[in-house]
């Protein structure tokens, strides 16, 4: 595959670094967990930089980064959604998947 223009880190530096407190101050409204904000917006700085590429300069670099950042915490929240704790008969918390019903029956979607 062959790109149509050459990417260099500057120009990448450029368009992203203006944004960034905006998209950590939302992640972290998001999460609601500093450490959290911190690795999605790290998830969403790097997501960037892959798909760089294929920005387009008439683009809105502050929406394209948002996009990314929704995109990104979606997957993690569906991720982190698919399981929870739940305490077995000897008190013990385990780790369980949500789709489990009453009779020990999985459901797979």
């Amino acid at each position: 595959m062959q790109l149509s223009r050459t990417i260099k880190i500057e120009d990448f530096r450029e368009k992203t670094t203006p944004h960034f407190n905006s998209i950590l101050r939302i992640a972290l409204r998001l999460t609601k967990n500093q450490s959290e904000a911190e690795a999605l917006t790290t998830d969403v700085y790097l997501q960037a930089w892959r798909a760089f590429c294929f920005y387009k300069p008439e683009i809105d670099c502050r929406a394209w980064l948002l996009r990314i950042l929704f995109r990104q915490f979606n997957c993690y929240h569906q991720n982190s959604t698919c399981s929870e704790f739940v305490e077995d008969e000897d008190n013990v918390l385990r780790l369980t998947d949500s789709l489990v019903v009453e009779a020990n029956k999985k459901i797979y979607v």
